[in-house]
């Protein structure tokens, strides 16, 4: 049985190439019980002392993650050192956390790897707790991670507003997307100064069956919209629920405009906000000039203007109807004259 031994401090630690130069060296051996040293001859030199370097991130932040998605991130560990870096544990200060690969993981010098860390726990809300690595870097033993994020359920009112005609009315589309059952809601809706919000005007979908709606003017721009069920809630899926129509006030300039709605509060029937959508938001809508009879607004007058407009008449209004577009004769009233005279600009076209 042999045993090198070199006179240096009685723990050798170091990295990136350190090196030691021993001064006294032995090669020692038992020999009948007895340890001697059996060294013939030795010559100078250095030993280099390698070892691993854990490089990796203070804090790993989720964001905010759906109850319906996967809650997980991908973290990166580097090994900057000189020898290969084994991760030997990975542990969380609270529990609903865990670590997707099987441990322990080696990583080459001058390599990376990623692990994806998942939180089990979907209750919403926000979350943090610390993750600690272990590995067997000589100076960072224990590497501790701060991490955090927030779950939330999916609720969104969303908003859209059709296209219109210079002077013409906008139908601005209110709808629902949502996880919970939701019992109520309201938003304020601003529109610019060319238009007004037409309050006698509000039409419910299937959807919004049920819904009582009722409005105030929070200024002279915005209105501020509730709407609740007596009885029942707004089961969860997607859809349109109501549509506001935006009169023109004033001579209305060309191009690009918006209404915007804020202020948003989703009910449930425990009274919990649940709206999990951004503060503000805007939809966008264009006014271009007049094609008379052109009542859908999709660039040509054809016999499907023609059966809007009788729909029309019929009150069976069409999701999008231009009154100006099909107000033919220009009286400010749609009736079975507006519909002939959409039926002549097709025969002369």
């Amino acid at each position: 049985m042999f045993i090198t031994q070199i006179d240096a401090e009685p723990k050798l630690v170091g990295r990136y190439g350190v090196t030691l130069t021993p001064t006294v060296a032995k090669l020692t051996a038992v020999l009948s019980g007895v340890s001697t040293d059996v060294l013939s001859a030795k010559y100078g030199g250095q030993i280099s002392i390698q070892s691993p370097r854990l490089d990796c991130n203070n804090s790993l932040a989720f964001g905010r993650v759906s109850v319906t998605d996967d809650v997980e991130k991908t973290y990166t560990i580097r090994n900057y050192g000189s020898a290969p870096l084994t991760v030997s544990r990975i542990a969380f200060l609270d529990e609903g956390y865990e670590v997707k690969e099987a441990l322990p993981i080696e990583i080459g010098t001058s390599q990376n790897t990623t692990i994806t860390v998942v939180r089990t726990d979907k209750t919403e809300g926000d979350f943090a707790t610390t993750m600690n690595i272990y590995c067997n870097d000589p100076e960072l033993r224990m590497k501790s991670v701060g991490i955090s994020g927030n779950i939330y359920a999916p609720n969104f009112l969303t908003v859209t507003a059709d296209d219109s005609y210079q002077n013409d009315d906008v139908l601005v589309h209110v709808g629902l997307s949502n996880y919970d059952a939701i019992r109520g809601f309201q938003f304020d809706i601003t529109a610019t100064e060319e238009y007004t919000i037409n309050t006698a005007d509000i039409r419910k979908t299937e959807r919004g069956r049920g819904l009582s709606v009722s409005t105030n003017r929070v200024d002279e721009t915005t209105l501020r919209v509730v709407a609740y069920l007596m009885d029942g809630e707004i089961a969860p899926g997607e859809g349109e629920l109501m549509t506001l129509r935006l009169t023109p006030a004033e001579e209305q300039i060309l191009g690009l405009h918006q209404v915007t709605v804020k202020n948003v509060k989703l009910g449930t029937a425990d009274l919990e906000n649940k709206n999990a959508g951004a503060a503000t938001q805007q939809a966008a809508y264009t006014a271009t000039e007049l094609v008379v009879g052109d009542v859908n607004h999709d660039g040509s007058v054809s016999v499907i203007d023609v059966i809007s407009t009788i729909n029309h008449i019929l009150q069976d209004a069409p999701t999008v109807f231009s009154r100006k577009a099909a107000d033919v004769n220009g009286d400010g009233d749609i009736s079975v004259v507006d519909v002939i005279g959409i039926i002549d600009i097709i025969l002369n076209q």
